[in-house]
């Protein structure tokens, strides 16, 4: 069993395990970085904070009132643009998927390696 966000991105349904969730918030204004690689739509103020905002396969254009997932992975901070938020929950492990209560199976996002290949396509 494994405590999860379920989300839609790209017009899929995924979860994040809620130990990489710091929080959910609206976007209201994003700066765009005429340098950054396409999977990093552009940066935000967070609450004091300059945080990119990674979009996973190309996703669609950021615009004020998207909804923005604050992921956190060993101190190393990004939001997620995704389509809508659908549960948080508890969802049983089947061989390295989730299977949700309609018996749907449910693929689980990788913080880690989600933010370690946006690392990598900027060149650090």
């Amino acid at each position: 069993m494994k405590n999860v966000l379920v989300l839609v991105m790209d017009g899929e349904r995924q979860a994040v395990e809620l130990r990489w969730v710091r929080e959910i918030f609206s976007l209201v204004a994003l700066t765009p970085v005429p340098t950054a690689p396409p999977a990093i739509a552009g940066v935000v103020n967070f609450k004091g904070t300059i945080v990119p905002v990674v979009h996973v396969r190309g996703g669609h254009a950021s615009r004020p009132g998207d909804t923005l997932v604050l992921l956190d992975v060993d101190g190393v901070r990004a939001a997620l643009a995704v389509d809508r938020i659908d549960a948080v929950t508890t969802l049983a492990e089947e061989g390295g998927t989730l299977r949700a209560g309609d018996g749907a199976l449910v693929p689980v996002l990788d913080p880690v390696g989600l933010l370690a290949a946006a690392h990598r396509s900027v060149g650090l």
